[in-house]
C-alpha cells in the first residue's frame, strides 16, 4: 500500500527521537512531528498509527524495535545502535524527499531552507536512483505563488529558531503605518504564513497583549538571554478561532449572513473562508452563508473583493459599511 509522504517524514522524525537509546513519550513525539510540519497539528492516533507501521508494515521494512515502557510511559529503541536510516531510500520517499525540497524552494533566500535543499541533492547525488531523479530537472512542471517581498527572509532563520527554542527577543519595527521605529520586547508564541509573507506572533508584558509583527518590517531582531521567557500557553487556533486573516481585531464575533449568486457560491462552497461557513438556504436565485467572525477590515476586504456577486443580509451595520464603500468606491468614477 503506498505511503504518504508526510508519514514517512514522520516515520524519520520518530525515529531521530529514538536515536542513540534516546526515550520519547507519546507527547514527546507529537510535539517532535508537529514541529516539523511547522506547527501543523497531528493527532496522537497518526503518532499510533506510525509506530505501528514502523514495526510491521511488509511494504517499509523497517521492523523497527520499538518497545513502550508502561511504567514511565516512553518508547524506546530495544537494539541500541539501530536506525531506519540504515535501510536504502525507496522511490517513494526519495519521491518524497525531492518534492519536499521544491515545496521549499519558494523560500530559498533563507539559510535554513537552503540547508534542507542542498542535503537533499547530496542525498539524490550519491543515491542508486540518482540518473532517475536528477534534482535539477524534477518537478520543473510545479510553479508556486510568487513572494511579493523578499525582505523578510533574511530575518527567517533566527526568528524560527526564537520561536522552536522558545526565546524572547528584541525587535526594532516599523509598521505600515508609524512615522518611525519602535522597539518592542516579544515573548515568541507562533510564527506563521498568510498570503506569502511571515508574520510573529508573540506577547508583549508592556502591554499584556498578543502582538502582530511582519518580518518584512523588521529593522532588527536579537535575542534576549537575560530575560526569562513567558509561557503564555498560545493555542492558534482558539486565538484565530473567530477572525478572518493574520490580525485579531478587538471586536466581538457576530453571526453575518451573506447572500451569494450560485456562480460565487460554487468558489466559496469549494474553498471555504473560514471554519464557521454554514449554508443557510440554497436555490435557484442565491446561497445563503452564514460565519461567525469578527467583522474587521480582512473580512470587510473580501466581501469587497467580492463585487456584485455577494450582498450583506445581516448585521445591517455591516451591510451600511459596505454600501458605504461601495459608493465611495463609485464616486471615484464620477
Amino acid at each position: 500500500m503506498p505511503v504518504n509522504k508526510s508519514a514517512l517524514i514522520r516515520y524519520r522524525v520518530i525515529n531521530r527521537c529514538l536515536l542513540n537509546s534516546r526515550k520519547a513519550t507519546r507527547k514527546q513525539l507529537k510535539n517532535a512531528c508537529e514541529e516539523a510540519f511547522f506547527g501543523r497539528e497531528i493527532g496522537y492516533r497518526t503518532i499510533d498509527s506510525d509506530i505501528n507501521a514502523m514495526r510491521y508494515d511488509e511494504g517499509l521494512k523497517y521492523f523497527a524495535p520499538i518497545k513502550f515502557n508502561r511504567l514511565y510511559g516512553y518508547y524506546y529503541y530495544e537494539e541500541p545502535g539501530y536506525t531506519i536510516e540504515n535501510i536504502p531510500l525507496n522511490d517513494e520517499e526519495y519521491e518524497a524527499l525531492l518534492l519536499a525540497a521544491k515545496l521549499l524552494e519558494q523560500f530559498s533566500d533563507a539559510p535554513v531552507f537552503q540547508t534542507f535543499a542542498e542535503t537533499v541533492k547530496r542525498v539524490a547525488k550519491q543515491s542508486g536512483l540518482k540518473e532517475k531523479y536528477r534534482y535539477v530537472s524534477r518537478y520543473h512542471y510545479l510553479e508556486f505563488e510568487g513572494r511579493r517581498d523578499l525582505s523578510s527572509s533574511k530575518y527567517l532563520q533566527d526568528v524560527i529558531k526564537a520561536v522552536s527554542d522558545c526565546k524572547v527577543m528584541e525587535l526594532i519595527y516599523k509598521s505600515y503605518f508609524a512615522d518611525a521605529p519602535s522597539t518592542y520586547i516579544i515573548h515568541s508564541c507562533l510564527l506563521k504564513q498568510y498570503k506569502s509573507s511571515w508574520y510573529l506572533l508573540g506577547y508583549s508584558e508592556d502591554e499584556d497583549k498578543i502582538k502582530t509583527f511582519a518580518l518584512d518590517r523588521f529593522i532588527s531582531v536579537k535575542v534576549r538571554n537575560d530575560i526569562p521567557f513567558i509561557n503564555k500557553r498560545f493555542n492558534s487556533k482558539n486565538y484565530f478561532g473567530n477572525s478572518f486573516g493574520i490580525n485579531v481585531s478587538r471586536e466581538d464575533p457576530v453571526e453575518v449572513h451573506l447572500s451569494f449568486t450560485n456562480l460565487q457560491a460554487t468558489y466559496v462552497l469549494a474553498f471555504p473562508i473560514h471554519s464557521s461557513q454554514e449554508i443557510v438556504s440554497d436555490d435557484d436565485k442565491e446561497v445563503v452563508i452564514k460565519y461567525f467572525v469578527r467583522p474587521d477590515y480582512e473580512f470587510i476586504s473580501q466581501i469587497m473583493a467580492w463585487g456584485n456577486e455577494v450582498k450583506v443580509i445581516k448585521p445591517e451595520s455591516l451591510a451600511e459599511i459596505v454600501r458605504s464603500k461601495l459608493k465611495a468606491a463609485l464616486e471615484q468614477y464620477s
